[in-house]
């Protein structure tokens, strides 16, 4: 669930087993297994039931398979597991480099999840308790968390990346958090979107000629005898501006096309070409 499209970051976080400092080793070794077998969801919770006893039933595991595909690393097709590309380079890295994948977790974490930001912020301040973290976190991201489980998992997971370390009962960055902190801070983040361009003020003559263009077209429109398009038309050629029909193509249905143009003429000053194009939508 993400917590709203304004942040568009995930609300909750969730662990995962093993041991609470040990949240990374067991992503990667879930994603080894699954690269390796391709495994049913029903071999997948023998398994990590095996694999880690200490996993209590249906919700934890629904909860591990929801963190790891929220990553982009694996999906479900046709009932079965299978790594994508993201979970296959993820995999790629940590073999070659595993700090380096550490650290491409970490940064997504603090990109997609809600408080890792304002987490790494407050433990740079100095060693803070559970509880201080928890209560930082309610103040500063304007939730409610009553139990101490949100601010817990999101600790546990820096403490498997290496970013902080547990001083009796207290945490604190460690020299691998700060210096995560401080290229996190500056990863740049989508710009949002610009605005759309003033269009240019209109001339004179050229509002002129789409007043013109509309007149022709309504009286095209209206029928009759067509003596109020002649009239029409007359009164745009003694103005100075020559308008042409340009018709309907009937390949274009569903599209506009422009109906009639009208464009000034050279006897009548320097500027010459197309002034307005007045659109019709086809039904």
């Amino acid at each position: 669930m993400r917590i709203s499209p304004s942040t568009d970051k995930f609300a909750a976080e969730f662990p995962l087993p093993g041991g609470v400092e040990q949240y990374f080793e067991t992503l990667v070794k879930i994603l080894r297994f699954v690269r390796e077998n391709q495994v049913s969801m029903d071999d997948f919770a023998k398994w990590m039931f095996a694999e880690f006893p200490g996993t209590s039933g249906a919700n934890a595991l629904n909860s591990y398979v929801a963190t790891i595909s929220r990553l982009g690393y694996w999906t479900q097709h046709e009932g079965r597991l299978r790594l994508e590309a993201s979970g296959l380079e993820f995999l790629r890295i940590e073999e070659t480099d595993a700090t380096a994948a550490r650290d491409r977790l970490g940064e997504q974490k603090y990109q997609e999840v809600l408080g890792y930001d304002v987490l790494l912020e407050f433990l740079a301040g100095g060693s803070r308790t559970l509880d201080a973290v928890r209560t930082h976190l309610n103040q500063a991201l304007g939730v409610s968390w009553e139990s101490k489980n949100q601010a817990m998992f999101r600790v546990n997971w820096l403490r498997s990346l290496g970013y902080v370390a547990r001083n009796g009962s207290s945490y604190e960055l460690t020299s691998a958090g700060l210096d995560a902190r401080g290229r996190f801070r500056t990863v740049s983040l989508p710009l949002p979107p610009s605005p759309p361009p003033t269009p240019p003020t209109a001339s004179p003559w050229e509002r002129e000629a789409l007043t013109l263009g509309q007149q022709l077209e309504a009286a095209a429109v209206a029928g009759g005898d067509g003596r109020v398009f002649e009239e029409q038309s007359a009164a745009a050629f003694a103005a100075g501006f020559a308008t042409r029909e340009v018709g309907r193509d009937p390949k274009q249905i569903g599209f506009e096309m422009p109906f009639f143009t009208v464009t000034r003429r050279k006897s009548v000053g320097t500027q010459e070409g197309l002034l307005a194009e007045v659109f019709a939508a086809i039904s």
